[in-house]
């Protein structure tokens, strides 16, 4: 589950709660992608996640830049 653009994910049920949480890539709702950017955007882009303190991560970030590019559309 998406809010404010962070993935909220259940414990591992088989672990009766215990342990890790699940993943994006056992999770049905992702998809793993690739794409090409600039290793200097890439790194400038890690910088300012990591100096917002917010835990958010770069493919939340992602999502969150195409969801609002695809509301554009419409």
């Amino acid at each position: 589950m998406i809010r404010s653009g962070i993935l909220s994910m259940s414990r591992n049920p088989s672990a009766g709660g215990h342990g890790r949480p699940t993943g994006k890539r056992g999770h049905p709702d992702f998809e793993q992608v690739t794409a090409y950017i600039r290793k200097d955007t890439h790194h400038q882009v890690k910088l300012a996640l990591l100096r917002e303190l917010k835990g958010q991560q770069f493919s939340d970030l992602v999502e969150e830049l195409l969801s609002t590019w695809l509301k554009a559309q419409r």
